[in-house]
């Protein structure tokens, strides 16, 4: 099940905190595995407004 927070977050952080524009890249890292879906939610709002998202996932896990 999708949590909108998480969405209306990505959307925010996207939009209105880096007001992120078309063409422009961002790096995204995220820090442990409980960030996956804030990751990814990212990555799907970046490439809404044109943008090119990268990810790096850092774990603890080995």
């Amino acid at each position: 099940m999708k949590d909108c927070r998480i969405e209306k977050l990505a959307k925010n952080l996207i939009e209105h905190s880096i007001n992120l524009q078309k063409n422009e890249n961002i790096l995204i890292e995220m820090l442990g595995e409980s960030t996956i879906l804030l990751g990814k939610e990212l990555i799907k709002q970046a490439e809404k407004i044109g943008a090119r998202p990268f990810l790096t996932l850092l774990t603890t896990k080995f």
